[in-house]
């Protein structure tokens, strides 16, 4: 049986990577793993909805400029432990130029070798930053861990294909969840390219952590389907 989605209102490309199969017969727990697009659009709603979640820490791929335009609101209390992670620069995601000349080629080949660059850049860019991914995992008081860029796609794409793999996810599965997110992308209202918000100030991450001998893969994964 499917477990039912997640939902966040007024966050489309939002989801719970629970219940994906593994190679060994088992499933990723529900509650343990979710990716996102920005959490800015969240409405009063959906605020409510993410309480009830307790996120214990956030994965935020999202470069310095979009952070800083998009502040995610967390309601009194919850803000999660945010793992410190490299981004790709704002020239890569977010610059000035870059949207000018995105929005001057008509033909689209520009904003493709960009994601192509992009591709290329983010092992380099967010590899080191993976143990702190890990170390969230193995900290039963960090979880559960929320994976989040802008559009929810490529940069928490990639992030969350290496979490499941290493976690012994079905490739076909694993493959299967980054598609997904078109479909849910394009549920997504439109954005101006500016943001469009007003800057805000955001609270102290918590800074608790509790040791934990078990790994990754005891914390996440369920027992093994009975046959």
């Amino acid at each position: 049986m499917t477990a039912p989605r997640v939902v966040l209102d007024g966050v489309a490309n939002f989801r719970s990577l629970g219940g994906l199969p593994t190679t060994d017969g088992r499933k990723v727990r529900e509650g343990v793993l979710y990716r996102s697009e920005s959490l800015a659009g969240l409405t009063d709603v959906g605020r409510q909805q993410l309480v009830e979640l307790h996120i214990g820490s956030i994965c935020d791929l999202r470069s310095p400029g979009e952070q800083q335009r998009d502040p995610i609101e967390w309601p009194e209390g919850t803000r999660p432990y945010q793992i410190p992670v490299a981004k790709l620069p704002d020239a890569r995601v977010a610059g000035v130029e870059l949207i000018r000349r995105v929005m001057a080629d008509t033909s689209g080949e520009y904003i493709q070798e960009v994601l192509l660059g992009n591709a290329q850049e983010m092992p380099r860019a967010f590899g080191e930053s993976m143990c702190g991914v890990f170390e969230s995992l193995e900290d039963p008081e960090r979880l559960p861990l929320l994976v989040a860029c802008v559009a929810g796609k490529d940069r928490t794409g990639f992030v969350t294909a290496l979490v499941l793999a290493t976690l012994g996810v079905e490739w076909e599965a694993i493959v299967a969840d980054y598609l997904r997110s078109t479909k849910y992308f394009a549920a997504r209202p439109p954005v101006p390219l500016d943001g469009g918000l007003a800057r805000r100030t955001p609270g102290p991450d918590h800074s608790h952590r509790r040791s934990s001998t078990r790994t990754p893969r005891d914390v996440s994964i369920s027992r093994r389907r009975s046959t």
